[in-house]
């Protein structure tokens, strides 16, 4: 083992985890995931498809039809909406995707702290590395070892 003397920034400060989930039928059919589920967030906030979709960088054609799939994949209509006129149009979220989004930020809020909890500990074992600098062979020594 030798000590790295460097100031490069540590690793534990270099990587971070990332994720992504996805909501699947049970024959495999992909029906929602985060980026569907931001949308309709948006929509719930921004009360247009339109405005969501640019917002997500979207043409409206494809965030139409995603959500289209991912009804009727469900089961059940996601968007209810209302043509232009005097007031104009709008899209709005029926009581089913609201407690749609609403579960999504609650397994997303507690898994984020599940994670963090993990995390946290996976990086104090990690930053070992931020002081030493192990050969290929050692490195696996240690994995190995930590598995027993």
């Amino acid at each position: 083992m030798t000590t790295d003397t460097t100031t490069k920034p540590k690793f534990s400060e270099r990587v971070e985890l990332c994720y992504k989930f996805w909501l699947n039928s049970k024959n495999g059919q992909y029906i929602l995931s985060d980026q569907r589920m931001k949308l309709l967030i948006d929509i719930h906030e921004l009360g247009s498809l339109t405005a969501a979709a640019k917002k997500r960088k979207l043409s409206y054609r494809k965030a139409w039809g995603d959500i289209k799939k991912s009804e009727e994949l469900l089961g059940f209509a996601l968007l209810v909406t209302h043509r232009g006129g005097y007031e104009g149009g709008g899209t709005i979220l029926t009581e089913q995707a609201k407690i749609l989004v609403l579960a999504y930020k609650e397994f997303i809020q507690a898994f984020d702290e599940k994670i963090k909890e993990a995390t946290d500990k996976i990086i104090k074992t990690i930053q070992m590395l931020d002081h030493i600098t192990l050969s290929a062979d050692e490195k696996v020594m240690m994995i190995e070892h930590r598995q027993e």
